[in-house]
């Protein structure tokens, strides 16, 4: 569970108010993020880090790529066989990874009266380089939902931990990031085998109900997910973090 939402009593009709306010706000930020995501997708190039080690249709060899690759093999390794019972070496060339990322709300489990709910943050997301396999798609391939593909599990993870990498190499642009009013984080997903992934956090607080109301929707509705509300006040107490720099410079 994300034990920095707050829980909240929340009755039937703020329920409703809150998540027409969330909706709302959710549309905007994910117009905002792709908008970003897009724009800056020249600068995370696979290549300009791991060189040969990931096929391209120019293969020139990159300082450092030696150390990258390695530390990108060591996570793999780390998460490879359990649960997903893959292989622990990589074989260079690996096949190319695109440049441009995606993002995908951010989702964990809550368990509730011993059943599973799976909650989704709106102001949260997972992202990575793109690829055909979500996080989804490949929990539900763990869980036997879906037919196993090892080769959609193998490059999805290294969508993931090959952005890891670039930015542990690249952490100019974490100051990006965070200069566009995102928190970022390396998240370790439980549910798959602490799969370390990369979230952006809008600074928007928000807040879940009690399990008792949680339980309460997802029986009316029939599906065990919920997703967090935004706080009514949230936009109100935005934390805009040029104006702290500069109350910070001239020591307000």
């Amino acid at each position: 569970m994300n034990n920095a939402v707050e829980r909240q009593e929340i009755d039937n009709e703020t329920f409703l108010q809150l998540r027409k306010l969330t909706d709302t706000v959710v549309k905007f930020l994910d117009k905002r993020l792709n908008r970003h995501l897009d724009t800056i997708k020249p600068l995370f190039v696979v290549n300009k880090l791991f060189g040969t080690y990931v096929k391209s249709s120019v293969q020139d060899d990159v300082a450092g790529s030696d150390k990258a690759f390695a530390e990108l093999q060591q996570l793999f390794s780390s998460v490879s066989e359990s649960p997903f019972g893959i292989t622990k070496k990589l074989n260079p060339p690996l096949l190319p990874i695109s440049n441009k990322l995606s993002a995908h709300k951010f989702q964990y489990k809550l368990t509730i009266n011993n059943t599973e709910k799976e909650i989704t943050s709106p102001v949260q997301w997972t992202i990575s380089y793109s690829g055909d396999c979500s996080l989804q798609r490949m929990h539900n391939m763990l869980n036997g939902e879906e037919k196993y593909n090892v080769e959609e599990i193998k490059q999805t993870i290294l969508n993931h931990l090959a952005l890891v990498v670039y930015l542990k190499y690249h952490n100019e642009f974490i100051r990006l990031f965070e200069d566009l009013c995102y928190q970022v984080d390396i998240v370790k997903l439980g549910y798959l085998g602490n799969l370390p992934v990369v979230t952006l956090r809008s600074p928007l607080q928000t807040v879940l109900p009690t399990n008792a109301f949680i339980e309460k929707v997802t029986q009316f509705s029939g599906i065990p997910a919920f997703q967090e509300i935004i706080k009514p006040d949230a936009i109100e107490k935005f934390s805009d973090p040029l104006k702290a720099s500069l109350e910070k410079v001239i020591n307000i």
